[in-house]
């Protein structure tokens, strides 16, 4: 995540053990930053906004944090009570978006106070969650392959495929809402998503 001159990776600790920091954000230069110490927290996903100034990160029991690294704010979080939180996006402007074991996807704000939007259904387990141009396109893909949009009501649109793609391998742009698919040929198809198509 991050800008090109100052990058960085973010990791996740799934292992439950004293002094295992639970997120960990590394610098090119080796230098490291942990976000969420403590071993009892088992990190399912970690993700940042294309800038890398929002971080956030979801765990096994339901919990979900959101990180502003401008502002060194650390551990907003809330809990989804008997949820595993399976996969979060967040955008430039610190939305967050997180994707429950039930299928389940909700939006909050900042302040992970309020769902800023209604929450959508998906009918298979959503697998990854991406925003895409500027945080105004909610993207989320299932174990299954589909690729869906979510509207901010929460209605669900899922993206028609050209034939012959398989849709399990694919990258989603961040900047705008883009997607490239590999064929089983070596080809990539590169598919613009729109309001209509």
């Amino acid at each position: 995540c991050g800008v090109p001159d100052n990058n960085c990776v973010i990791t996740g600790s799934a292992l439950q053990r004293s002094g295992t920091p639970a997120v960990t954000l590394w610098q090119p230069t080796a230098n490291e930053d942990t976000l969420l110490a403590g071993g009892d927290e088992l990190i399912q996903c970690v993700t940042a906004d294309p800038t890398g100034r929002f971080v956030a990160a979801g765990s096994r029991s339901g919990r979900v944090w959101l990180w502003d690294r401008h502002r060194r704010s650390h551990l907003v979080r809330r809990r989804l009570p008997n949820e595993v939180v399976s996969s979060v996006a967040t955008s430039p402007a610190g939305r967050i978006a997180v994707a429950c074991s039930d299928g389940r996807i909700m939006r909050y704000g900042v302040s992970l106070a309020t769902e800023s939007g209604a929450a959508a259904h998906m009918p298979n387990l959503p697998a990854r969650l991406a925003f895409s141009d500027g945080g105004r396109v909610l993207l989320t893909q299932a174990t299954d392959g589909t690729l869906s949009v979510i509207e901010a009501d929460g209605s669900v649109r899922k993206v028609a495929w050209p034939q012959g793609i398989s849709p399990r391998a694919s990258v989603i742009a961040t900047d705008t809402p883009t997607v490239a698919v590999p064929r089983s040929n070596s080809t990539i198809d590169i598919l613009r998503l729109t309001e209509a198509t």
